[in-house]
């Protein structure tokens, strides 16, 4: 098996034409999921993490940049996508809602779509990774879109070309 870097990481969408100027030959699903959902966690979670250096953290403003931050990220890799259509074949889309429903099925399909040999072992281990490692096994993340000053028409508002473009199961 030829070995692979695997990376999960959402931050790459801002340079996703650097990477794929290092690795040409990368392969990239992109996970979509309702921004009402992920601006919220995303600054819930920055909230958390600055929290641990400062006192002083105005949620407000924070999510505001988080929504500002994130939705010119997914305009820049979609910029990119457009670019790149060559290699439209290393790109895959699949909406998080899948991935939750059947995760193995839904990394079947990555593979498959990416050429990637399926095997029952692999099958196997990830059937038990999940057992062993439930959604909700460390408990919850509790947030509110108005925690950070922000109402689903903003955020529906900010995202709407992206939610379009990629058919995004709006479930707020």
């Amino acid at each position: 098996m030829k070995d692979r870097w695997v990376l999960k990481s959402p931050v790459h969408l801002r340079t996703l034409d650097a990477l794929l100027k290092e690795y040409p030959d990368a392969r990239i699903i992109f996970t979509h999921r309702d921004p009402a959902k992920t601006v919220p966690s995303l600054a819930s979670l920055f909230y958390v993490i600055r929290g641990m250096a400062s006192d002083s953290i105005d949620p407000i403003a924070l999510g505001r940049q988080q929504m500002s931050w994130w939705a010119d990220s997914l305009d820049l890799a979609t910029a990119v996508r457009k670019q790149h259509s060559d290699k439209s074949d290393q790109f895959m889309d699949i909406q998080f809602e899948e991935v939750v429903a059947d995760p193995v099925a839904a990394l079947g399909r990555a593979y498959e779509r990416f050429g990637i040999p399926w095997s029952s072992d692999v099958e196997k281990r990830m059937r038990s990774f999940l057992d062993r490692n439930p959604r909700g096994k460390h408990g919850s993340h509790d947030y509110e879109i108005e925690d950070f000053g922000l109402t689903l028409d903003e955020i529906r508002g900010r995202f709407e070309r992206y939610c379009t473009a990629h058919e995004v199961p709006l479930v707020l």
